[in-house]
């Protein structure tokens, strides 16, 4: 478990046996705290400065970053002011960001701009969660509403007032709590890294991914331009056919030279 205080306290707890695995101080206010691949690694955000793989300031500028080769991917500015939630969908690798005026924004790396725009509430959005499928997400408001949405039509299925239940359990596929070292130095070094997928593969629809782009069809009456190379093989076809015609033996001085440069 990792925790953060007002008062700059970083800490990161082995919940199994309550023992203290790291501890900073970093004497600013620290707003949120997560961990990032594994329990060993964690990105904690304050008021100067976030250190997070995807993170906005109070600006509302969007920073995407590397932690594995520590290089700057994205930097963009939202034009939607504070952000008060941010999740990944983990279906396509999007990140969501609910913002104060009810606006849901999603993005990606190496677009500047918001690749979908949705407004879900009157007011400030608080929370919201991703179904592990992808095409169904649920916000929730200061209304204190409850909104399901299909994202594949971008409409809302369900409103509920009040409070909704979660899931207790946990996904093993996920994450294992109870891993040996040897499983974590594999799932680490090995997998993840074999596993690493550059920022250009999140989009809306992953499925596009390693398809072919289907070829345009050209209308019957919309005939295609020849090439320079075409052009030139007509060209010196046609005259070296007009080299060869034979000249007719005409009287009355019509085959003269005069004349016959004129009809060249």
């Amino acid at each position: 478990m990792a925790a953060a205080g007002r008062k700059g306290h970083l800490a990161v707890v082995d919940m199994k046996n309550m023992n203290l695995v790291k501890e900073i101080q970093v004497r600013e206010t620290v707003c949120d705290v997560v961990f990032l691949r594994n329990e060993h690694f964690f990105a904690a955000a304050w008021k100067k400065n976030r250190f997070l793989l995807a993170s906005i300031n109070q600006f509302g500028q969007l920073h995407y970053q590397d932690v594995t080769m520590g290089e700057m991917v994205g930097n963009f500015r939202t034009g939607f002011g504070r952000t008060d939630v941010m999740q990944v969908n983990s279906y396509n690798g999007v990140v969501a960001m609910g913002h104060s005026g009810g606006t849901v924004t999603m993005w990606k790396p190496t677009t500047s701009a918001a690749l979908v725009k949705m407004l879900c509430h009157p007011g400030p959005v608080s929370a919201w969660a991703f179904h592990p499928t992808g095409h169904l997400m649920a916000t929730s408001g200061k209304e204190k509403k409850i909104k399901i949405w299909d994202l594949r039509k971008f409409e809302v299925l369900q409103s509920i007032p009040g409070h909704a239940k979660c899931e207790p359990n946990f996904d093993s596929w996920v994450a294992i709590p109870f891993e040996k070292t040897e499983q974590r130095r594999e799932k680490e070094v090995v997998r993840s890294l074999l596993d690493k997928l550059p920022p250009e593969t999140i989009m809306l629809n992953p499925s596009k991914i390693g398809t072919v782009r289907p070829a345009t069809v050209r209308p019957a009456w919309k005939k295609e331009k020849p090439t320079k190379h075409e052009r030139e093989a007509n060209m010196k076809a046609t005259i070296g056919d007009v080299k060869y015609i034979a000249m007719k033996k005409k009287t009355k001085g019509r085959n003269k030279s005069s004349k016959v440069e004129k009809k060249k």
